[in-house]
């Protein structure tokens, strides 16, 4: 078997989320909950609070007095973009998957399920699924690049299907934490825009195994 290719069965704890926020206290509980409520299969939850000042980090804290699972780093000076708490979370986990979530956004019931279970099937270091934006207050909800995953496949190569580079979102997608690690695949730390871009180009540029599901596993 491939270091990088776990077999895990979905019921197995072997994924971490990293939850990342600064001063969203109105939204970090639902974030948090929602990988929560992914069941066994996600066995931690770090949650990197980027220097609060609003009442977040405590609300944290009382999460992870609920729930072992939760771990809660917080960064003494805020780093000014997503890049450096996500690192520090991705540092901090010790689960064979990871992936990534943002504290105004949740992870749909069944998310992780879904992803796992292709990366298992598929033996894949990288695996997306479908992210929806819903926009406030109407409700609207938008897909973003449906058409990459509108079916299930699985690609050798990301060259395979060229249009992944238009996917520049990190956090629809389950990674192999091995994988990142053995190629030093790490976010622009600071104050960087679209740090996703950067991290997701460096992903690809890595040439994982992908595996894609028509799953909604983002919002």
């Amino acid at each position: 078997m491939h270091p990088f290719h776990p077999r895990p069965a979905p019921d197995v704890a072997v994924v971490a989320v990293v939850v990342i926020g600064h001063d969203d206290a109105a939204h970090v509980t639902d974030a948090v909950r929602s990988a929560l409520a992914q069941g066994p299969a996600v066995g931690e939850v770090v949650a990197v609070d980027d220097c609060s000042t609003d009442g977040s980090a405590g609300l944290l804290d009382r999460l992870a007095a609920e729930d072992p699972r939760v771990r809660v780093i917080r960064l003494a000076v805020n780093s000014g973009g997503c890049g450096t708490p996500r690192n520090t979370g991705l540092d901090a986990v010790t689960a064979p998957y990871v992936m990534f979530l943002d504290s105004d956004d949740v992870l749909p019931p069944g998310a992780v399920d879904a992803l796992l279970t292709a990366a298992a099937g598929a033996g894949a270091q990288v695996t997306g699924g479908l992210c929806v934006r819903r926009e406030l207050p109407s409700g609207r909800e938008v897909p973003w690049e449906p058409d990459l995953y509108a079916a299930p496949a699985v690609l050798a190569h990301p060259a395979h299907r060229p249009r992944l580079v238009h996917d520049t979102l990190c956090v629809n997608k389950l990674y192999a934490t091995a994988f990142l690690r053995e190629h030093g695949i790490r976010f622009p730390e600071g104050r960087f825009p679209y740090e996703d871009i950067v991290f997701t180009a460096r992903v690809w540029a890595a040439a994982p195994r992908v595996a894609l599901v028509p799953d909604r596993v983002y919002l």
